[in-house]
């Protein structure tokens, strides 16, 4: 794994690429790998690059990739249905306003 050094100096080593992986049924669909060190910055350009995404009616995602921007971004751009975890960051979105 490649890896850089923290800015902070303190001698750590931070993973320096994110894997994306896309399954259903256990079997892998599709992966890429991204800059971006959290999942939230990384499903948008990780949907544009899945191929085979206009087969499937629904997107799941952990709570990693949950914020308001990629909820809509599902919903409304891609037109599918969303995961628990993304629909409880709407909730609580919601909640907060």
């Amino acid at each position: 794994m490649h890896e850089r050094r923290c800015h902070e100096k303190n001698r750590e080593l931070k993973p320096g690429y994110n894997l994306q992986i896309a399954t259903n049924h256990q079997f892998v669909l599709g992966f890429d790998v991204f800059p971006n060190p959290t999942d939230m910055r990384t499903l948008k350009p990780f949907l544009e690059s899945f191929k085979l995404l206009n087969n499937f009616s629904t997107i799941v995602a952990d709570a990693g990739y949950g914020s308001e921007e990629n909820y809509q971004l599902i919903l409304e751009e891609y037109e599918k249905d969303t995961s628990d975890s993304l629909h409880n960051v709407r909730k609580r979105t919601n909640e907060e306003i």
